[in-house]
């Protein structure tokens, strides 16, 4: 048992050494595709060992990178930092403290990317802060910013998004975005109850 517990250590060293001399330089590639990977490599990483929300170097390297100039890759940055913060009630104490007190630090950057110049990142970047553990972090400057984005967004989605965030901290109930009214099915006639039919007309 102890043979086995020493070679299990072993290969645990190897592959956080292998880790952290390819994923970082990787992560900084002229490759768009070969930074996506490493990120999505960072995703899988950090799903496998919920412990690694505990180390800077890497919930770092995902925050840096939403400023890449590659679109997919803002969005998947953009994308990951969101699966931290949905889940946040149910992690543990330490790693809800860590992503808290880092949430603080780099909230700024996250918001930077409401101006995106792709509306799809603009987007998600709104959505992400629409979370009650990201938005409940903002500055009044940066609420109200994201909020007359629901009326000057450039964007329809923004806009829409924006109209999202507003209902879920300004005016909750009923909103300003209500779901779509289901239409009536056309090319069927509407059914009459049986004694109608036996009316004299």
């Amino acid at each position: 048992l102890e043979v086995v517990s020493q070679a299990v250590e072993r290969v645990a060293h190897l592959r956080k050494n292998l880790l952290d001399e390819t994923v970082p330089p990787r992560s900084r590639d002229v490759s768009e595709v070969i930074r996506l990977h490493a990120l999505c490599a960072v995703e899988r990483l950090m799903r496998s060992d919920p412990a690694l929300h505990l180390q800077n170097k890497w919930t770092v390297r995902v925050f840096l990178m939403i400023h890449d100039p590659g679109v997919e890759v803002r969005l998947k940055a953009i994308s990951i930092i969101h699966q931290w913060y949905t889940g946040f009630p149910k992690r543990s104490e330490k790693v809800q403290e860590h992503l808290g007190n880092f949430a603080q630090r780099c909230l700024s950057h996250l918001v930077e990317r409401v101006g995106d110049i792709d509306s799809r990142v603009a987007t998600a970047a709104i959505r992400c802060l629409r979370l009650p553990a990201l938005a409940s972090r903002l500055e009044d400057r940066e609420f109200d910013d994201i909020v007359n984005l629901c009326i000057g967004g450039g964007d329809p989605s923004i806009r829409e998004e924006a109209g999202s965030f507003i209902n879920s901290h300004v005016f909750q109930d009923p909103g300003i975005c209500t779901a779509p009214v289901a239409k009536p099915r056309r090319g069927r006639a509407p059914e009459h109850d049986a004694g109608d039919a036996n009316e004299p007309k």
